[in-house]
């Protein structure tokens, strides 16, 4: 992803996706590989995450998020902020 980001073609579809829809910020102008390398290293993991709360629990954490709900709540928030 970071080489995709990085090409040209690309910065230049996401400075037109900026200006078409007043975006306030994209991709295209910060750091190219912070931003994309966490994508990068995501994708490519070779085994799946195991995630899980009985630790936190055992701990006495006992609160609950669902995750669907959110990252969905995130990205209305990003969307409304035009970013």
């Amino acid at each position: 992803m970071v080489s995709w980001a990085a090409r040209p073609e690309v910065k230049q579809a996401w400075a037109s996706l900026a200006r078409e829809h007043r975006l306030k910020a994209f991709p295209a102008d910060g750091d190219v590989i912070r931003i994309f390398g966490f994508l990068d290293g995501t994708l490519m993991r070779t085994a799946p995450i195991m995630l899980g709360m009985d630790k936190s629990r055992k701990l006495g954490w006992h609160g609950f998020v669902d995750s669907k709900e959110a990252l969905l709540e995130t990205f209305q928030d990003v969307a409304r902020l035009k970013m």
